[in-house]
């Protein structure tokens, strides 16, 4: 079966000058955070786009990154958190590294802790997890990271669009929890 699946697919690789153009481009909100948009385009079709919001925080950003991937069995939609000493060049996500909890949507919510995952929970069947979960766990663990409103802020987005991030619908509070 695996044979067949890796024939049906084969995705023609990108472009090196899809991912040569110019640094990310910031604007200020009034709330004091910044807010930017990437995207990867070949052929005059978009693969990947990402927005880009950043709160400062002592001595660096909390920045969350949302990128959406258009594929045809469906979009899919990654919200992740990263800390920043600058605002970033780039609208590629890193936090998957830096922060181990972040959450997708294809074909449902999920909130996954872990590059692995180690542990994933489907949100609209299990509920969500609690901040004092997620916390605990990657504390027990030894895993490095920390929750951040990852659901509610793949609400807002789902129902609008990537744009809604640089809004006031997403608030500090709601993606920081401060």
């Amino acid at each position: 079966m695996a044979m067949m699946l890796t024939g049906c697919w084969d995705p023609a690789p990108l472009p090196e000058s899809s991912r040569e153009k110019a640094l990310l481009q910031w604007t200020k909100l009034k709330d004091g955070s910044s807010f930017a948009r990437d995207s990867i385009e070949a052929q005059g079709k978009t693969f990947v786009s990402s927005v880009t919001r950043c709160w400062p925080v002592s001595e660096g950003f909390d920045c969350v990154h949302i990128s959406r991937t258009y594929a045809d069995s469906g979009d899919i939609t990654n919200v992740t958190l990263d800390y920043d000493e600058t605002l970033p060049d780039d609208g590629i996500p890193s936090s998957v590294v830096a922060n181990n909890y972040h959450c997708q949507s294809y074909m449902g919510i999920r909130e996954e802790i872990g590059t692995g995952p180690l542990v994933s929970r489907n949100v609209l069947l299990q509920g969500r997890w609690s901040k004092s979960f997620v916390n605990g766990f990657l504390a027990d663990n030894g895993i490095s990271g920390r929750w951040f409103g990852c659901v509610d802020i793949l609400r807002a987005v789902d129902s609008g669009s990537l744009e809604t991030l640089g809004t006031t619908l997403v608030t500090r509070r709601m993606a920081l929890g401060s």
